[in-house]
């Protein structure tokens, strides 16, 4: 089907007519009848006049121009047909962009929090010190009268455990140690010290002291020693020698202070504690807090205790 920019420009050619003599009788721009000719009515300033200059030309060159314009027309809206397709399409596909904005906008959220979610993690366990588990000893401060004590417990894989400051090694994958440490006799002050990659820190001290009781079987008549009578309650002990501190300690349990008798002991509650020389209770009168001056004859071999 024949379009009417094929027909002008055929009419136009069988009569050997140029588009300078159809622009000098209809006064129509020779660029406007090369547009109408080569269907680019776009280019024309408006529908109407496009229009108008159909009718016109169609008239000079003897064609009907009214059917000329009932085809220019219809080509006319067959073209925007298709641009109005062109158009909605587009729409359509925009619509659909905004119609999951929303959407792209809640996972930009969600994935901004689990930035910050994780951030955060690591930053506490950066700063966080290493977790331990110690299933034995149970207690911090205790007598013993075996010559070692065993420690057991569990730390984080990749953590580090220090005791005394020599590294344990024999630390399974799971975190799980056991490890026996010999004691001397008397007071030993023994530290944990478990270290992670980030060089946070958790420390325990643990107060143990050993009583070799094969040692002081023969000495057991002139045991001097402190008990604490309730070792629910811990009692503050300071006890100085010859200027010496030997027990600067709360203590639960019994203080063997065998072969020290010149001392000056220092008790947060008197009435807590038994003082003890030979198996017989020598404790002086009072509570509370006391500052107790003990000497030693050794001609009579016997205490004397005074309060200051």
């Amino acid at each position: 089907m024949r379009n009417i920019s094929e027909i002008l420009k055929k009419t136009r050619l069988e009569n050997k007519i140029t588009l300078d003599t159809v622009s000098n009788a209809t006064k129509i721009k020779k660029e406007y009848l090369k547009y109408i000719e080569s269907g680019e009515f776009d280019k024309i300033p408006s529908l109407s006049t496009t229009k108008g200059f159909i009718k016109i030309y169609a008239k000079y060159l003897g064609l009907n121009h009214e059917e000329a314009v009932m085809l220019f027309r219809r080509d006319h809206n067959k073209t925007e047909s298709h641009m109005i397709k062109k158009k909605n399409k587009k729409i359509k596909i925009n619509s659909i962009f905004y119609k999951n904005i929303t959407l792209y906008i809640v996972l930009l959220i969600l994935l901004i929090a689990t930035i910050i979610i994780y951030g955060i993690h690591e930053y506490l366990i950066f700063k966080t010190p290493p977790k331990v588990e110690i299933s034995s000893p149970q207690e911090h401060i205790f007598n013993t009268t075996k010559s070692y004590v065993n420690f057991s417990g569990k730390i984080q894989n990749g953590d580090f455990l220090y005791i005394d400051g020599v590294k344990i090694n024999d630390v399974t994958l799971n975190g799980d140690f056991t490890q026996q440490i010999g004691l001397q006799e008397g007071l030993n002050n023994i530290d944990l010290n478990i270290k992670n990659q980030f060089g946070q820190e958790t420390n325990i001290t643990y107060d143990i002291t050993y009583i070799n009781l094969k040692k002081n079987t023969s000495n057991n008549k002139n045991a001097f020693s402190i008990e604490i009578k309730d070792y629910t309650s811990p009692v503050y002990i300071n006890a100085v020698v010859e200027n010496k501190t030997i027990y600067n300690k709360i203590l639960k349990n019994t203080v063997d202070l065998k072969g020290i008798y010149n001392m000056v002991l220092t008790v947060g509650n008197l009435s807590d504690i038994s003082i003890y020389y030979q198996n017989k209770n020598i404790t002086p009168k009072g509570s509370g807090f006391q500052i107790l001056i003990i000497d030693y004859n050794s001609k009579t071999k016997s205490i004397s205790i005074t309060k200051n």
